[in-house]
């Protein structure tokens, strides 16, 4: 399942998969990637999410906590900087706040 929402007071796991180089095509396995969720100004909300390596593949996996405090209904950015030698690069996943439904 991929999750569409910051789901409120629950952990979070989440995924960047398939991280490569552009050129040899090789998994990047030694990267540091680390996240920021933002709000749509991008100003920082709560602490740096860590992302570590499942092992193989360029697969990188994170937590967002449950703690962190987010408003149901608003738009977060989450801010992701993956730095593996002179490669860098920073994507943004936008989701909004919202209670888990199950």
């Amino acid at each position: 399942m991929i999750a569409t929402y910051w789901y409120l007071g629950s952990d979070q796991v989440v995924w960047v998969k398939g991280l490569e180089n552009a050129i040899t095509e090789l998994a990047i396995n030694d990267a540091t990637v680390t996240g920021q969720l933002c709000d749509k100004d991008l100003v920082p909300v709560g602490a740096k999410i860590v992302f570590v390596p499942t092992g193989a593949n360029g697969n990188y996996w994170g937590v967002k906590p449950a703690g962190l405090v987010l408003v149901k209904g608003t738009e977060y950015k989450l801010k992701v900087l993956v730095v593996s030698g002179d490669y860098q690069r920073t994507v943004y996943l936008n989701r909004r706040a919202e209670y888990d439904e199950i």
